[in-house]
């Protein structure tokens, strides 16, 4: 199993999240992507119709 850089975990900390390249299989990653923004109703093509700052759904955990 990997394990985060010292950057990593300095980076996680600073910012809330860190990206880990291959974490998630491309193909997960996107059917999830395709949920999400299905389930906001918005468009990934059209960020001027993003007005809400942060969208909540539950059932996603």
């Amino acid at each position: 199993m990997a394990v985060l850089t010292r950057a990593e975990i300095e980076e996680f900390v600073e910012y809330g999240f860190v990206r880990v390249p291959g974490a998630v299989p491309a193909d997960v990653a996107e059917r999830c992507r395709t949920e999400l923004w299905q389930a906001t109703g918005c468009d990934p093509d059209d960020p001027a119709a993003w007005t809400e700052p942060v969208i909540r759904r539950g059932g996603f955990a």
